[in-house]
């Protein structure tokens, strides 16, 4: 019996090594990201504590921040989140 015959599904094995490496990846690109523009990436994105969609009108009123500099704030981080993804899954320098 070969070690490939005790595995399953090894589709599903490849599933939860690509979701596993893409969750390594970024939480890696976060750090990556300042205070300001992480608070508002959890807040927009990855908010666990309620099931409803937040807005960015809302995160901007909150913060007593201007709306223009909340997109501006969010293109920022975004981009700096695509780079560091782009670059790591790529391995681009």
């Amino acid at each position: 019996m070969e070690s490939m015959d005790l595995i399953p599904d090894t589709k599903i094995l490849e599933e939860v090594i690509i979701k596993t490496i893409a969750s390594k990846e970024l939480l890696f690109s976060l750090q990556l990201l300042d205070k300001e523009e992480l608070e508002l990436v959890k807040f927009l994105y990855l908010n666990d504590e309620t099931s409803e969609k937040q807005y960015l009108s809302k995160y901007a009123e909150l913060k007593e921040k201007d709306y223009y500099y909340c997109t501006t704030l969010k293109k920022r981080a975004l981009n700096k989140l695509k780079s560091a993804i782009g670059c790591n899954i790529f391995h681009i320098s």
